[in-house]
């Protein structure tokens, strides 16, 4: 097997599987928005919460970012 369509197809998987990771995250955020709605709004107990999400979120993205670039290109390579 060609090692390029190896490293395109793992590539591939390891998109999805991010993609699956970023998911769960915008809903884990979304109900803890939920839950401090409910408690009467943000405090300074609960911020930790939110900030704690945005940047499990960015940092997510960027590693579907560069996935997906690597992908692209292995793809053209093969």
């Amino acid at each position: 097997m060609n090692i390029n369509k190896f490293l395109f197809h793992t590539m591939i998987l390891l998109s999805f599987c991010v993609f699956c990771f970023i998911t769960f995250v915008v809903f884990s955020f979304s109900t803890t928005l939920t839950d401090i709605y409910d408690e009467g709004g943000l405090n300074p107990f609960n911020y930790g919460y939110v900030v704690g999400h945005l940047l499990i979120l960015m940092f997510g993205l960027g590693c579907f970012y560069f996935s997906i670039k690597t992908t692209l290109r292995l793809k053209d390579k093969s």
